[in-house]
């Protein structure tokens, strides 16, 4: 189920990169879709299916259905993102109703990064290591000076030469939540964590193999890789 729900993210990821504006619906009672897309002032409705290698196909009633919850949300479009195989009467009835088709590969883990939320913490923290002595850049007048990472900490300085600590299992919990829910707004640490160094946690995050930041507003996510190109029938 949680590997599904990275496949939801994924595929809004996709949709945003090719000028979509887009809205990841929850994890239960999504009422049959997985994301609204917005683009050009067309409205669609997303559904993912990610059945990879497993005997499962994406079938005709699936886009019969997703055809009729586009009319129920008043939406104008749809769109079916899948990894897996698509029958051939599934790509007729989609041809016919007029829904996108768009084959879309997960990520797949690179350089040993795993979905487990211990290896994937250990890779980021082992990042996190090799950044002992070195200066962050926050803004050209601002930066944290990186003086010791240990196994329960990360101890900085700022530019006021004051120093702080945050500890190993704040950063622990903070990726525990990207793993489950595929983000997390930087503005969500206070609320989350009960934490006031979210400038200090997203430049640190940044700059690690396997999370990415963009800005307005500040999110971080795993790194995607490149994905297959979008098809249509």
């Amino acid at each position: 189920m949680q590997q599904h729900r990275q496949f939801e993210f994924f595929a809004s990821e996709y949709l945003k990169q090719n000028g979509f504006q887009t809205e990841v619906t929850p994890a239960v009672a999504d009422w049959g879709v997985d994301v609204f897309a917005t683009k050009d002032g067309k409205r669609y409705v997303v559904q993912a299916k990610m059945y990879g290698d497993c005997r499962t196909q994406v079938n005709r009633q699936m886009m019969m259905e997703l055809f009729g919850v586009m009319h129920y949300f008043d939406c104008q479009g749809a769109i079916m993102i899948y990894n897996g195989s698509i029958t051939e009467d599934a790509k007729n009835v989609a041809e016919k109703l007029g829904i996108q088709l768009i084959y879309l590969e997960l990520p797949k883990p690179a350089n040993g990064f795993s979905y487990n939320e211990t290896d994937v913490f250990a890779t980021i923290w082992n990042d996190i290591r090799q950044l002992k002595g070195k200066v962050i850049n926050k803004t050209p007048d601002a930066y944290y000076k990186i003086e010791d990472v240990t196994d329960g900490d990360i101890s900085y300085r700022n530019k006021n030469n004051k120093r702080h600590r945050e500890s190993s299992d704040l950063f622990r919990r903070i990726v525990s939540y990207i793993v489950k829910h595929g983000m997390i707004r930087q503005s969500q640490f206070r609320g989350e964590f009960n934490t006031y160094s979210s400038a200090f946690i997203t430049a640190i995050l940044a700059q690690t193999s396997q999370l990415q930041v963009t800005k307005n507003p500040f999110i971080i996510r795993f790194r995607p890789t490149k994905t297959a190109n979008p098809s249509e029938s």
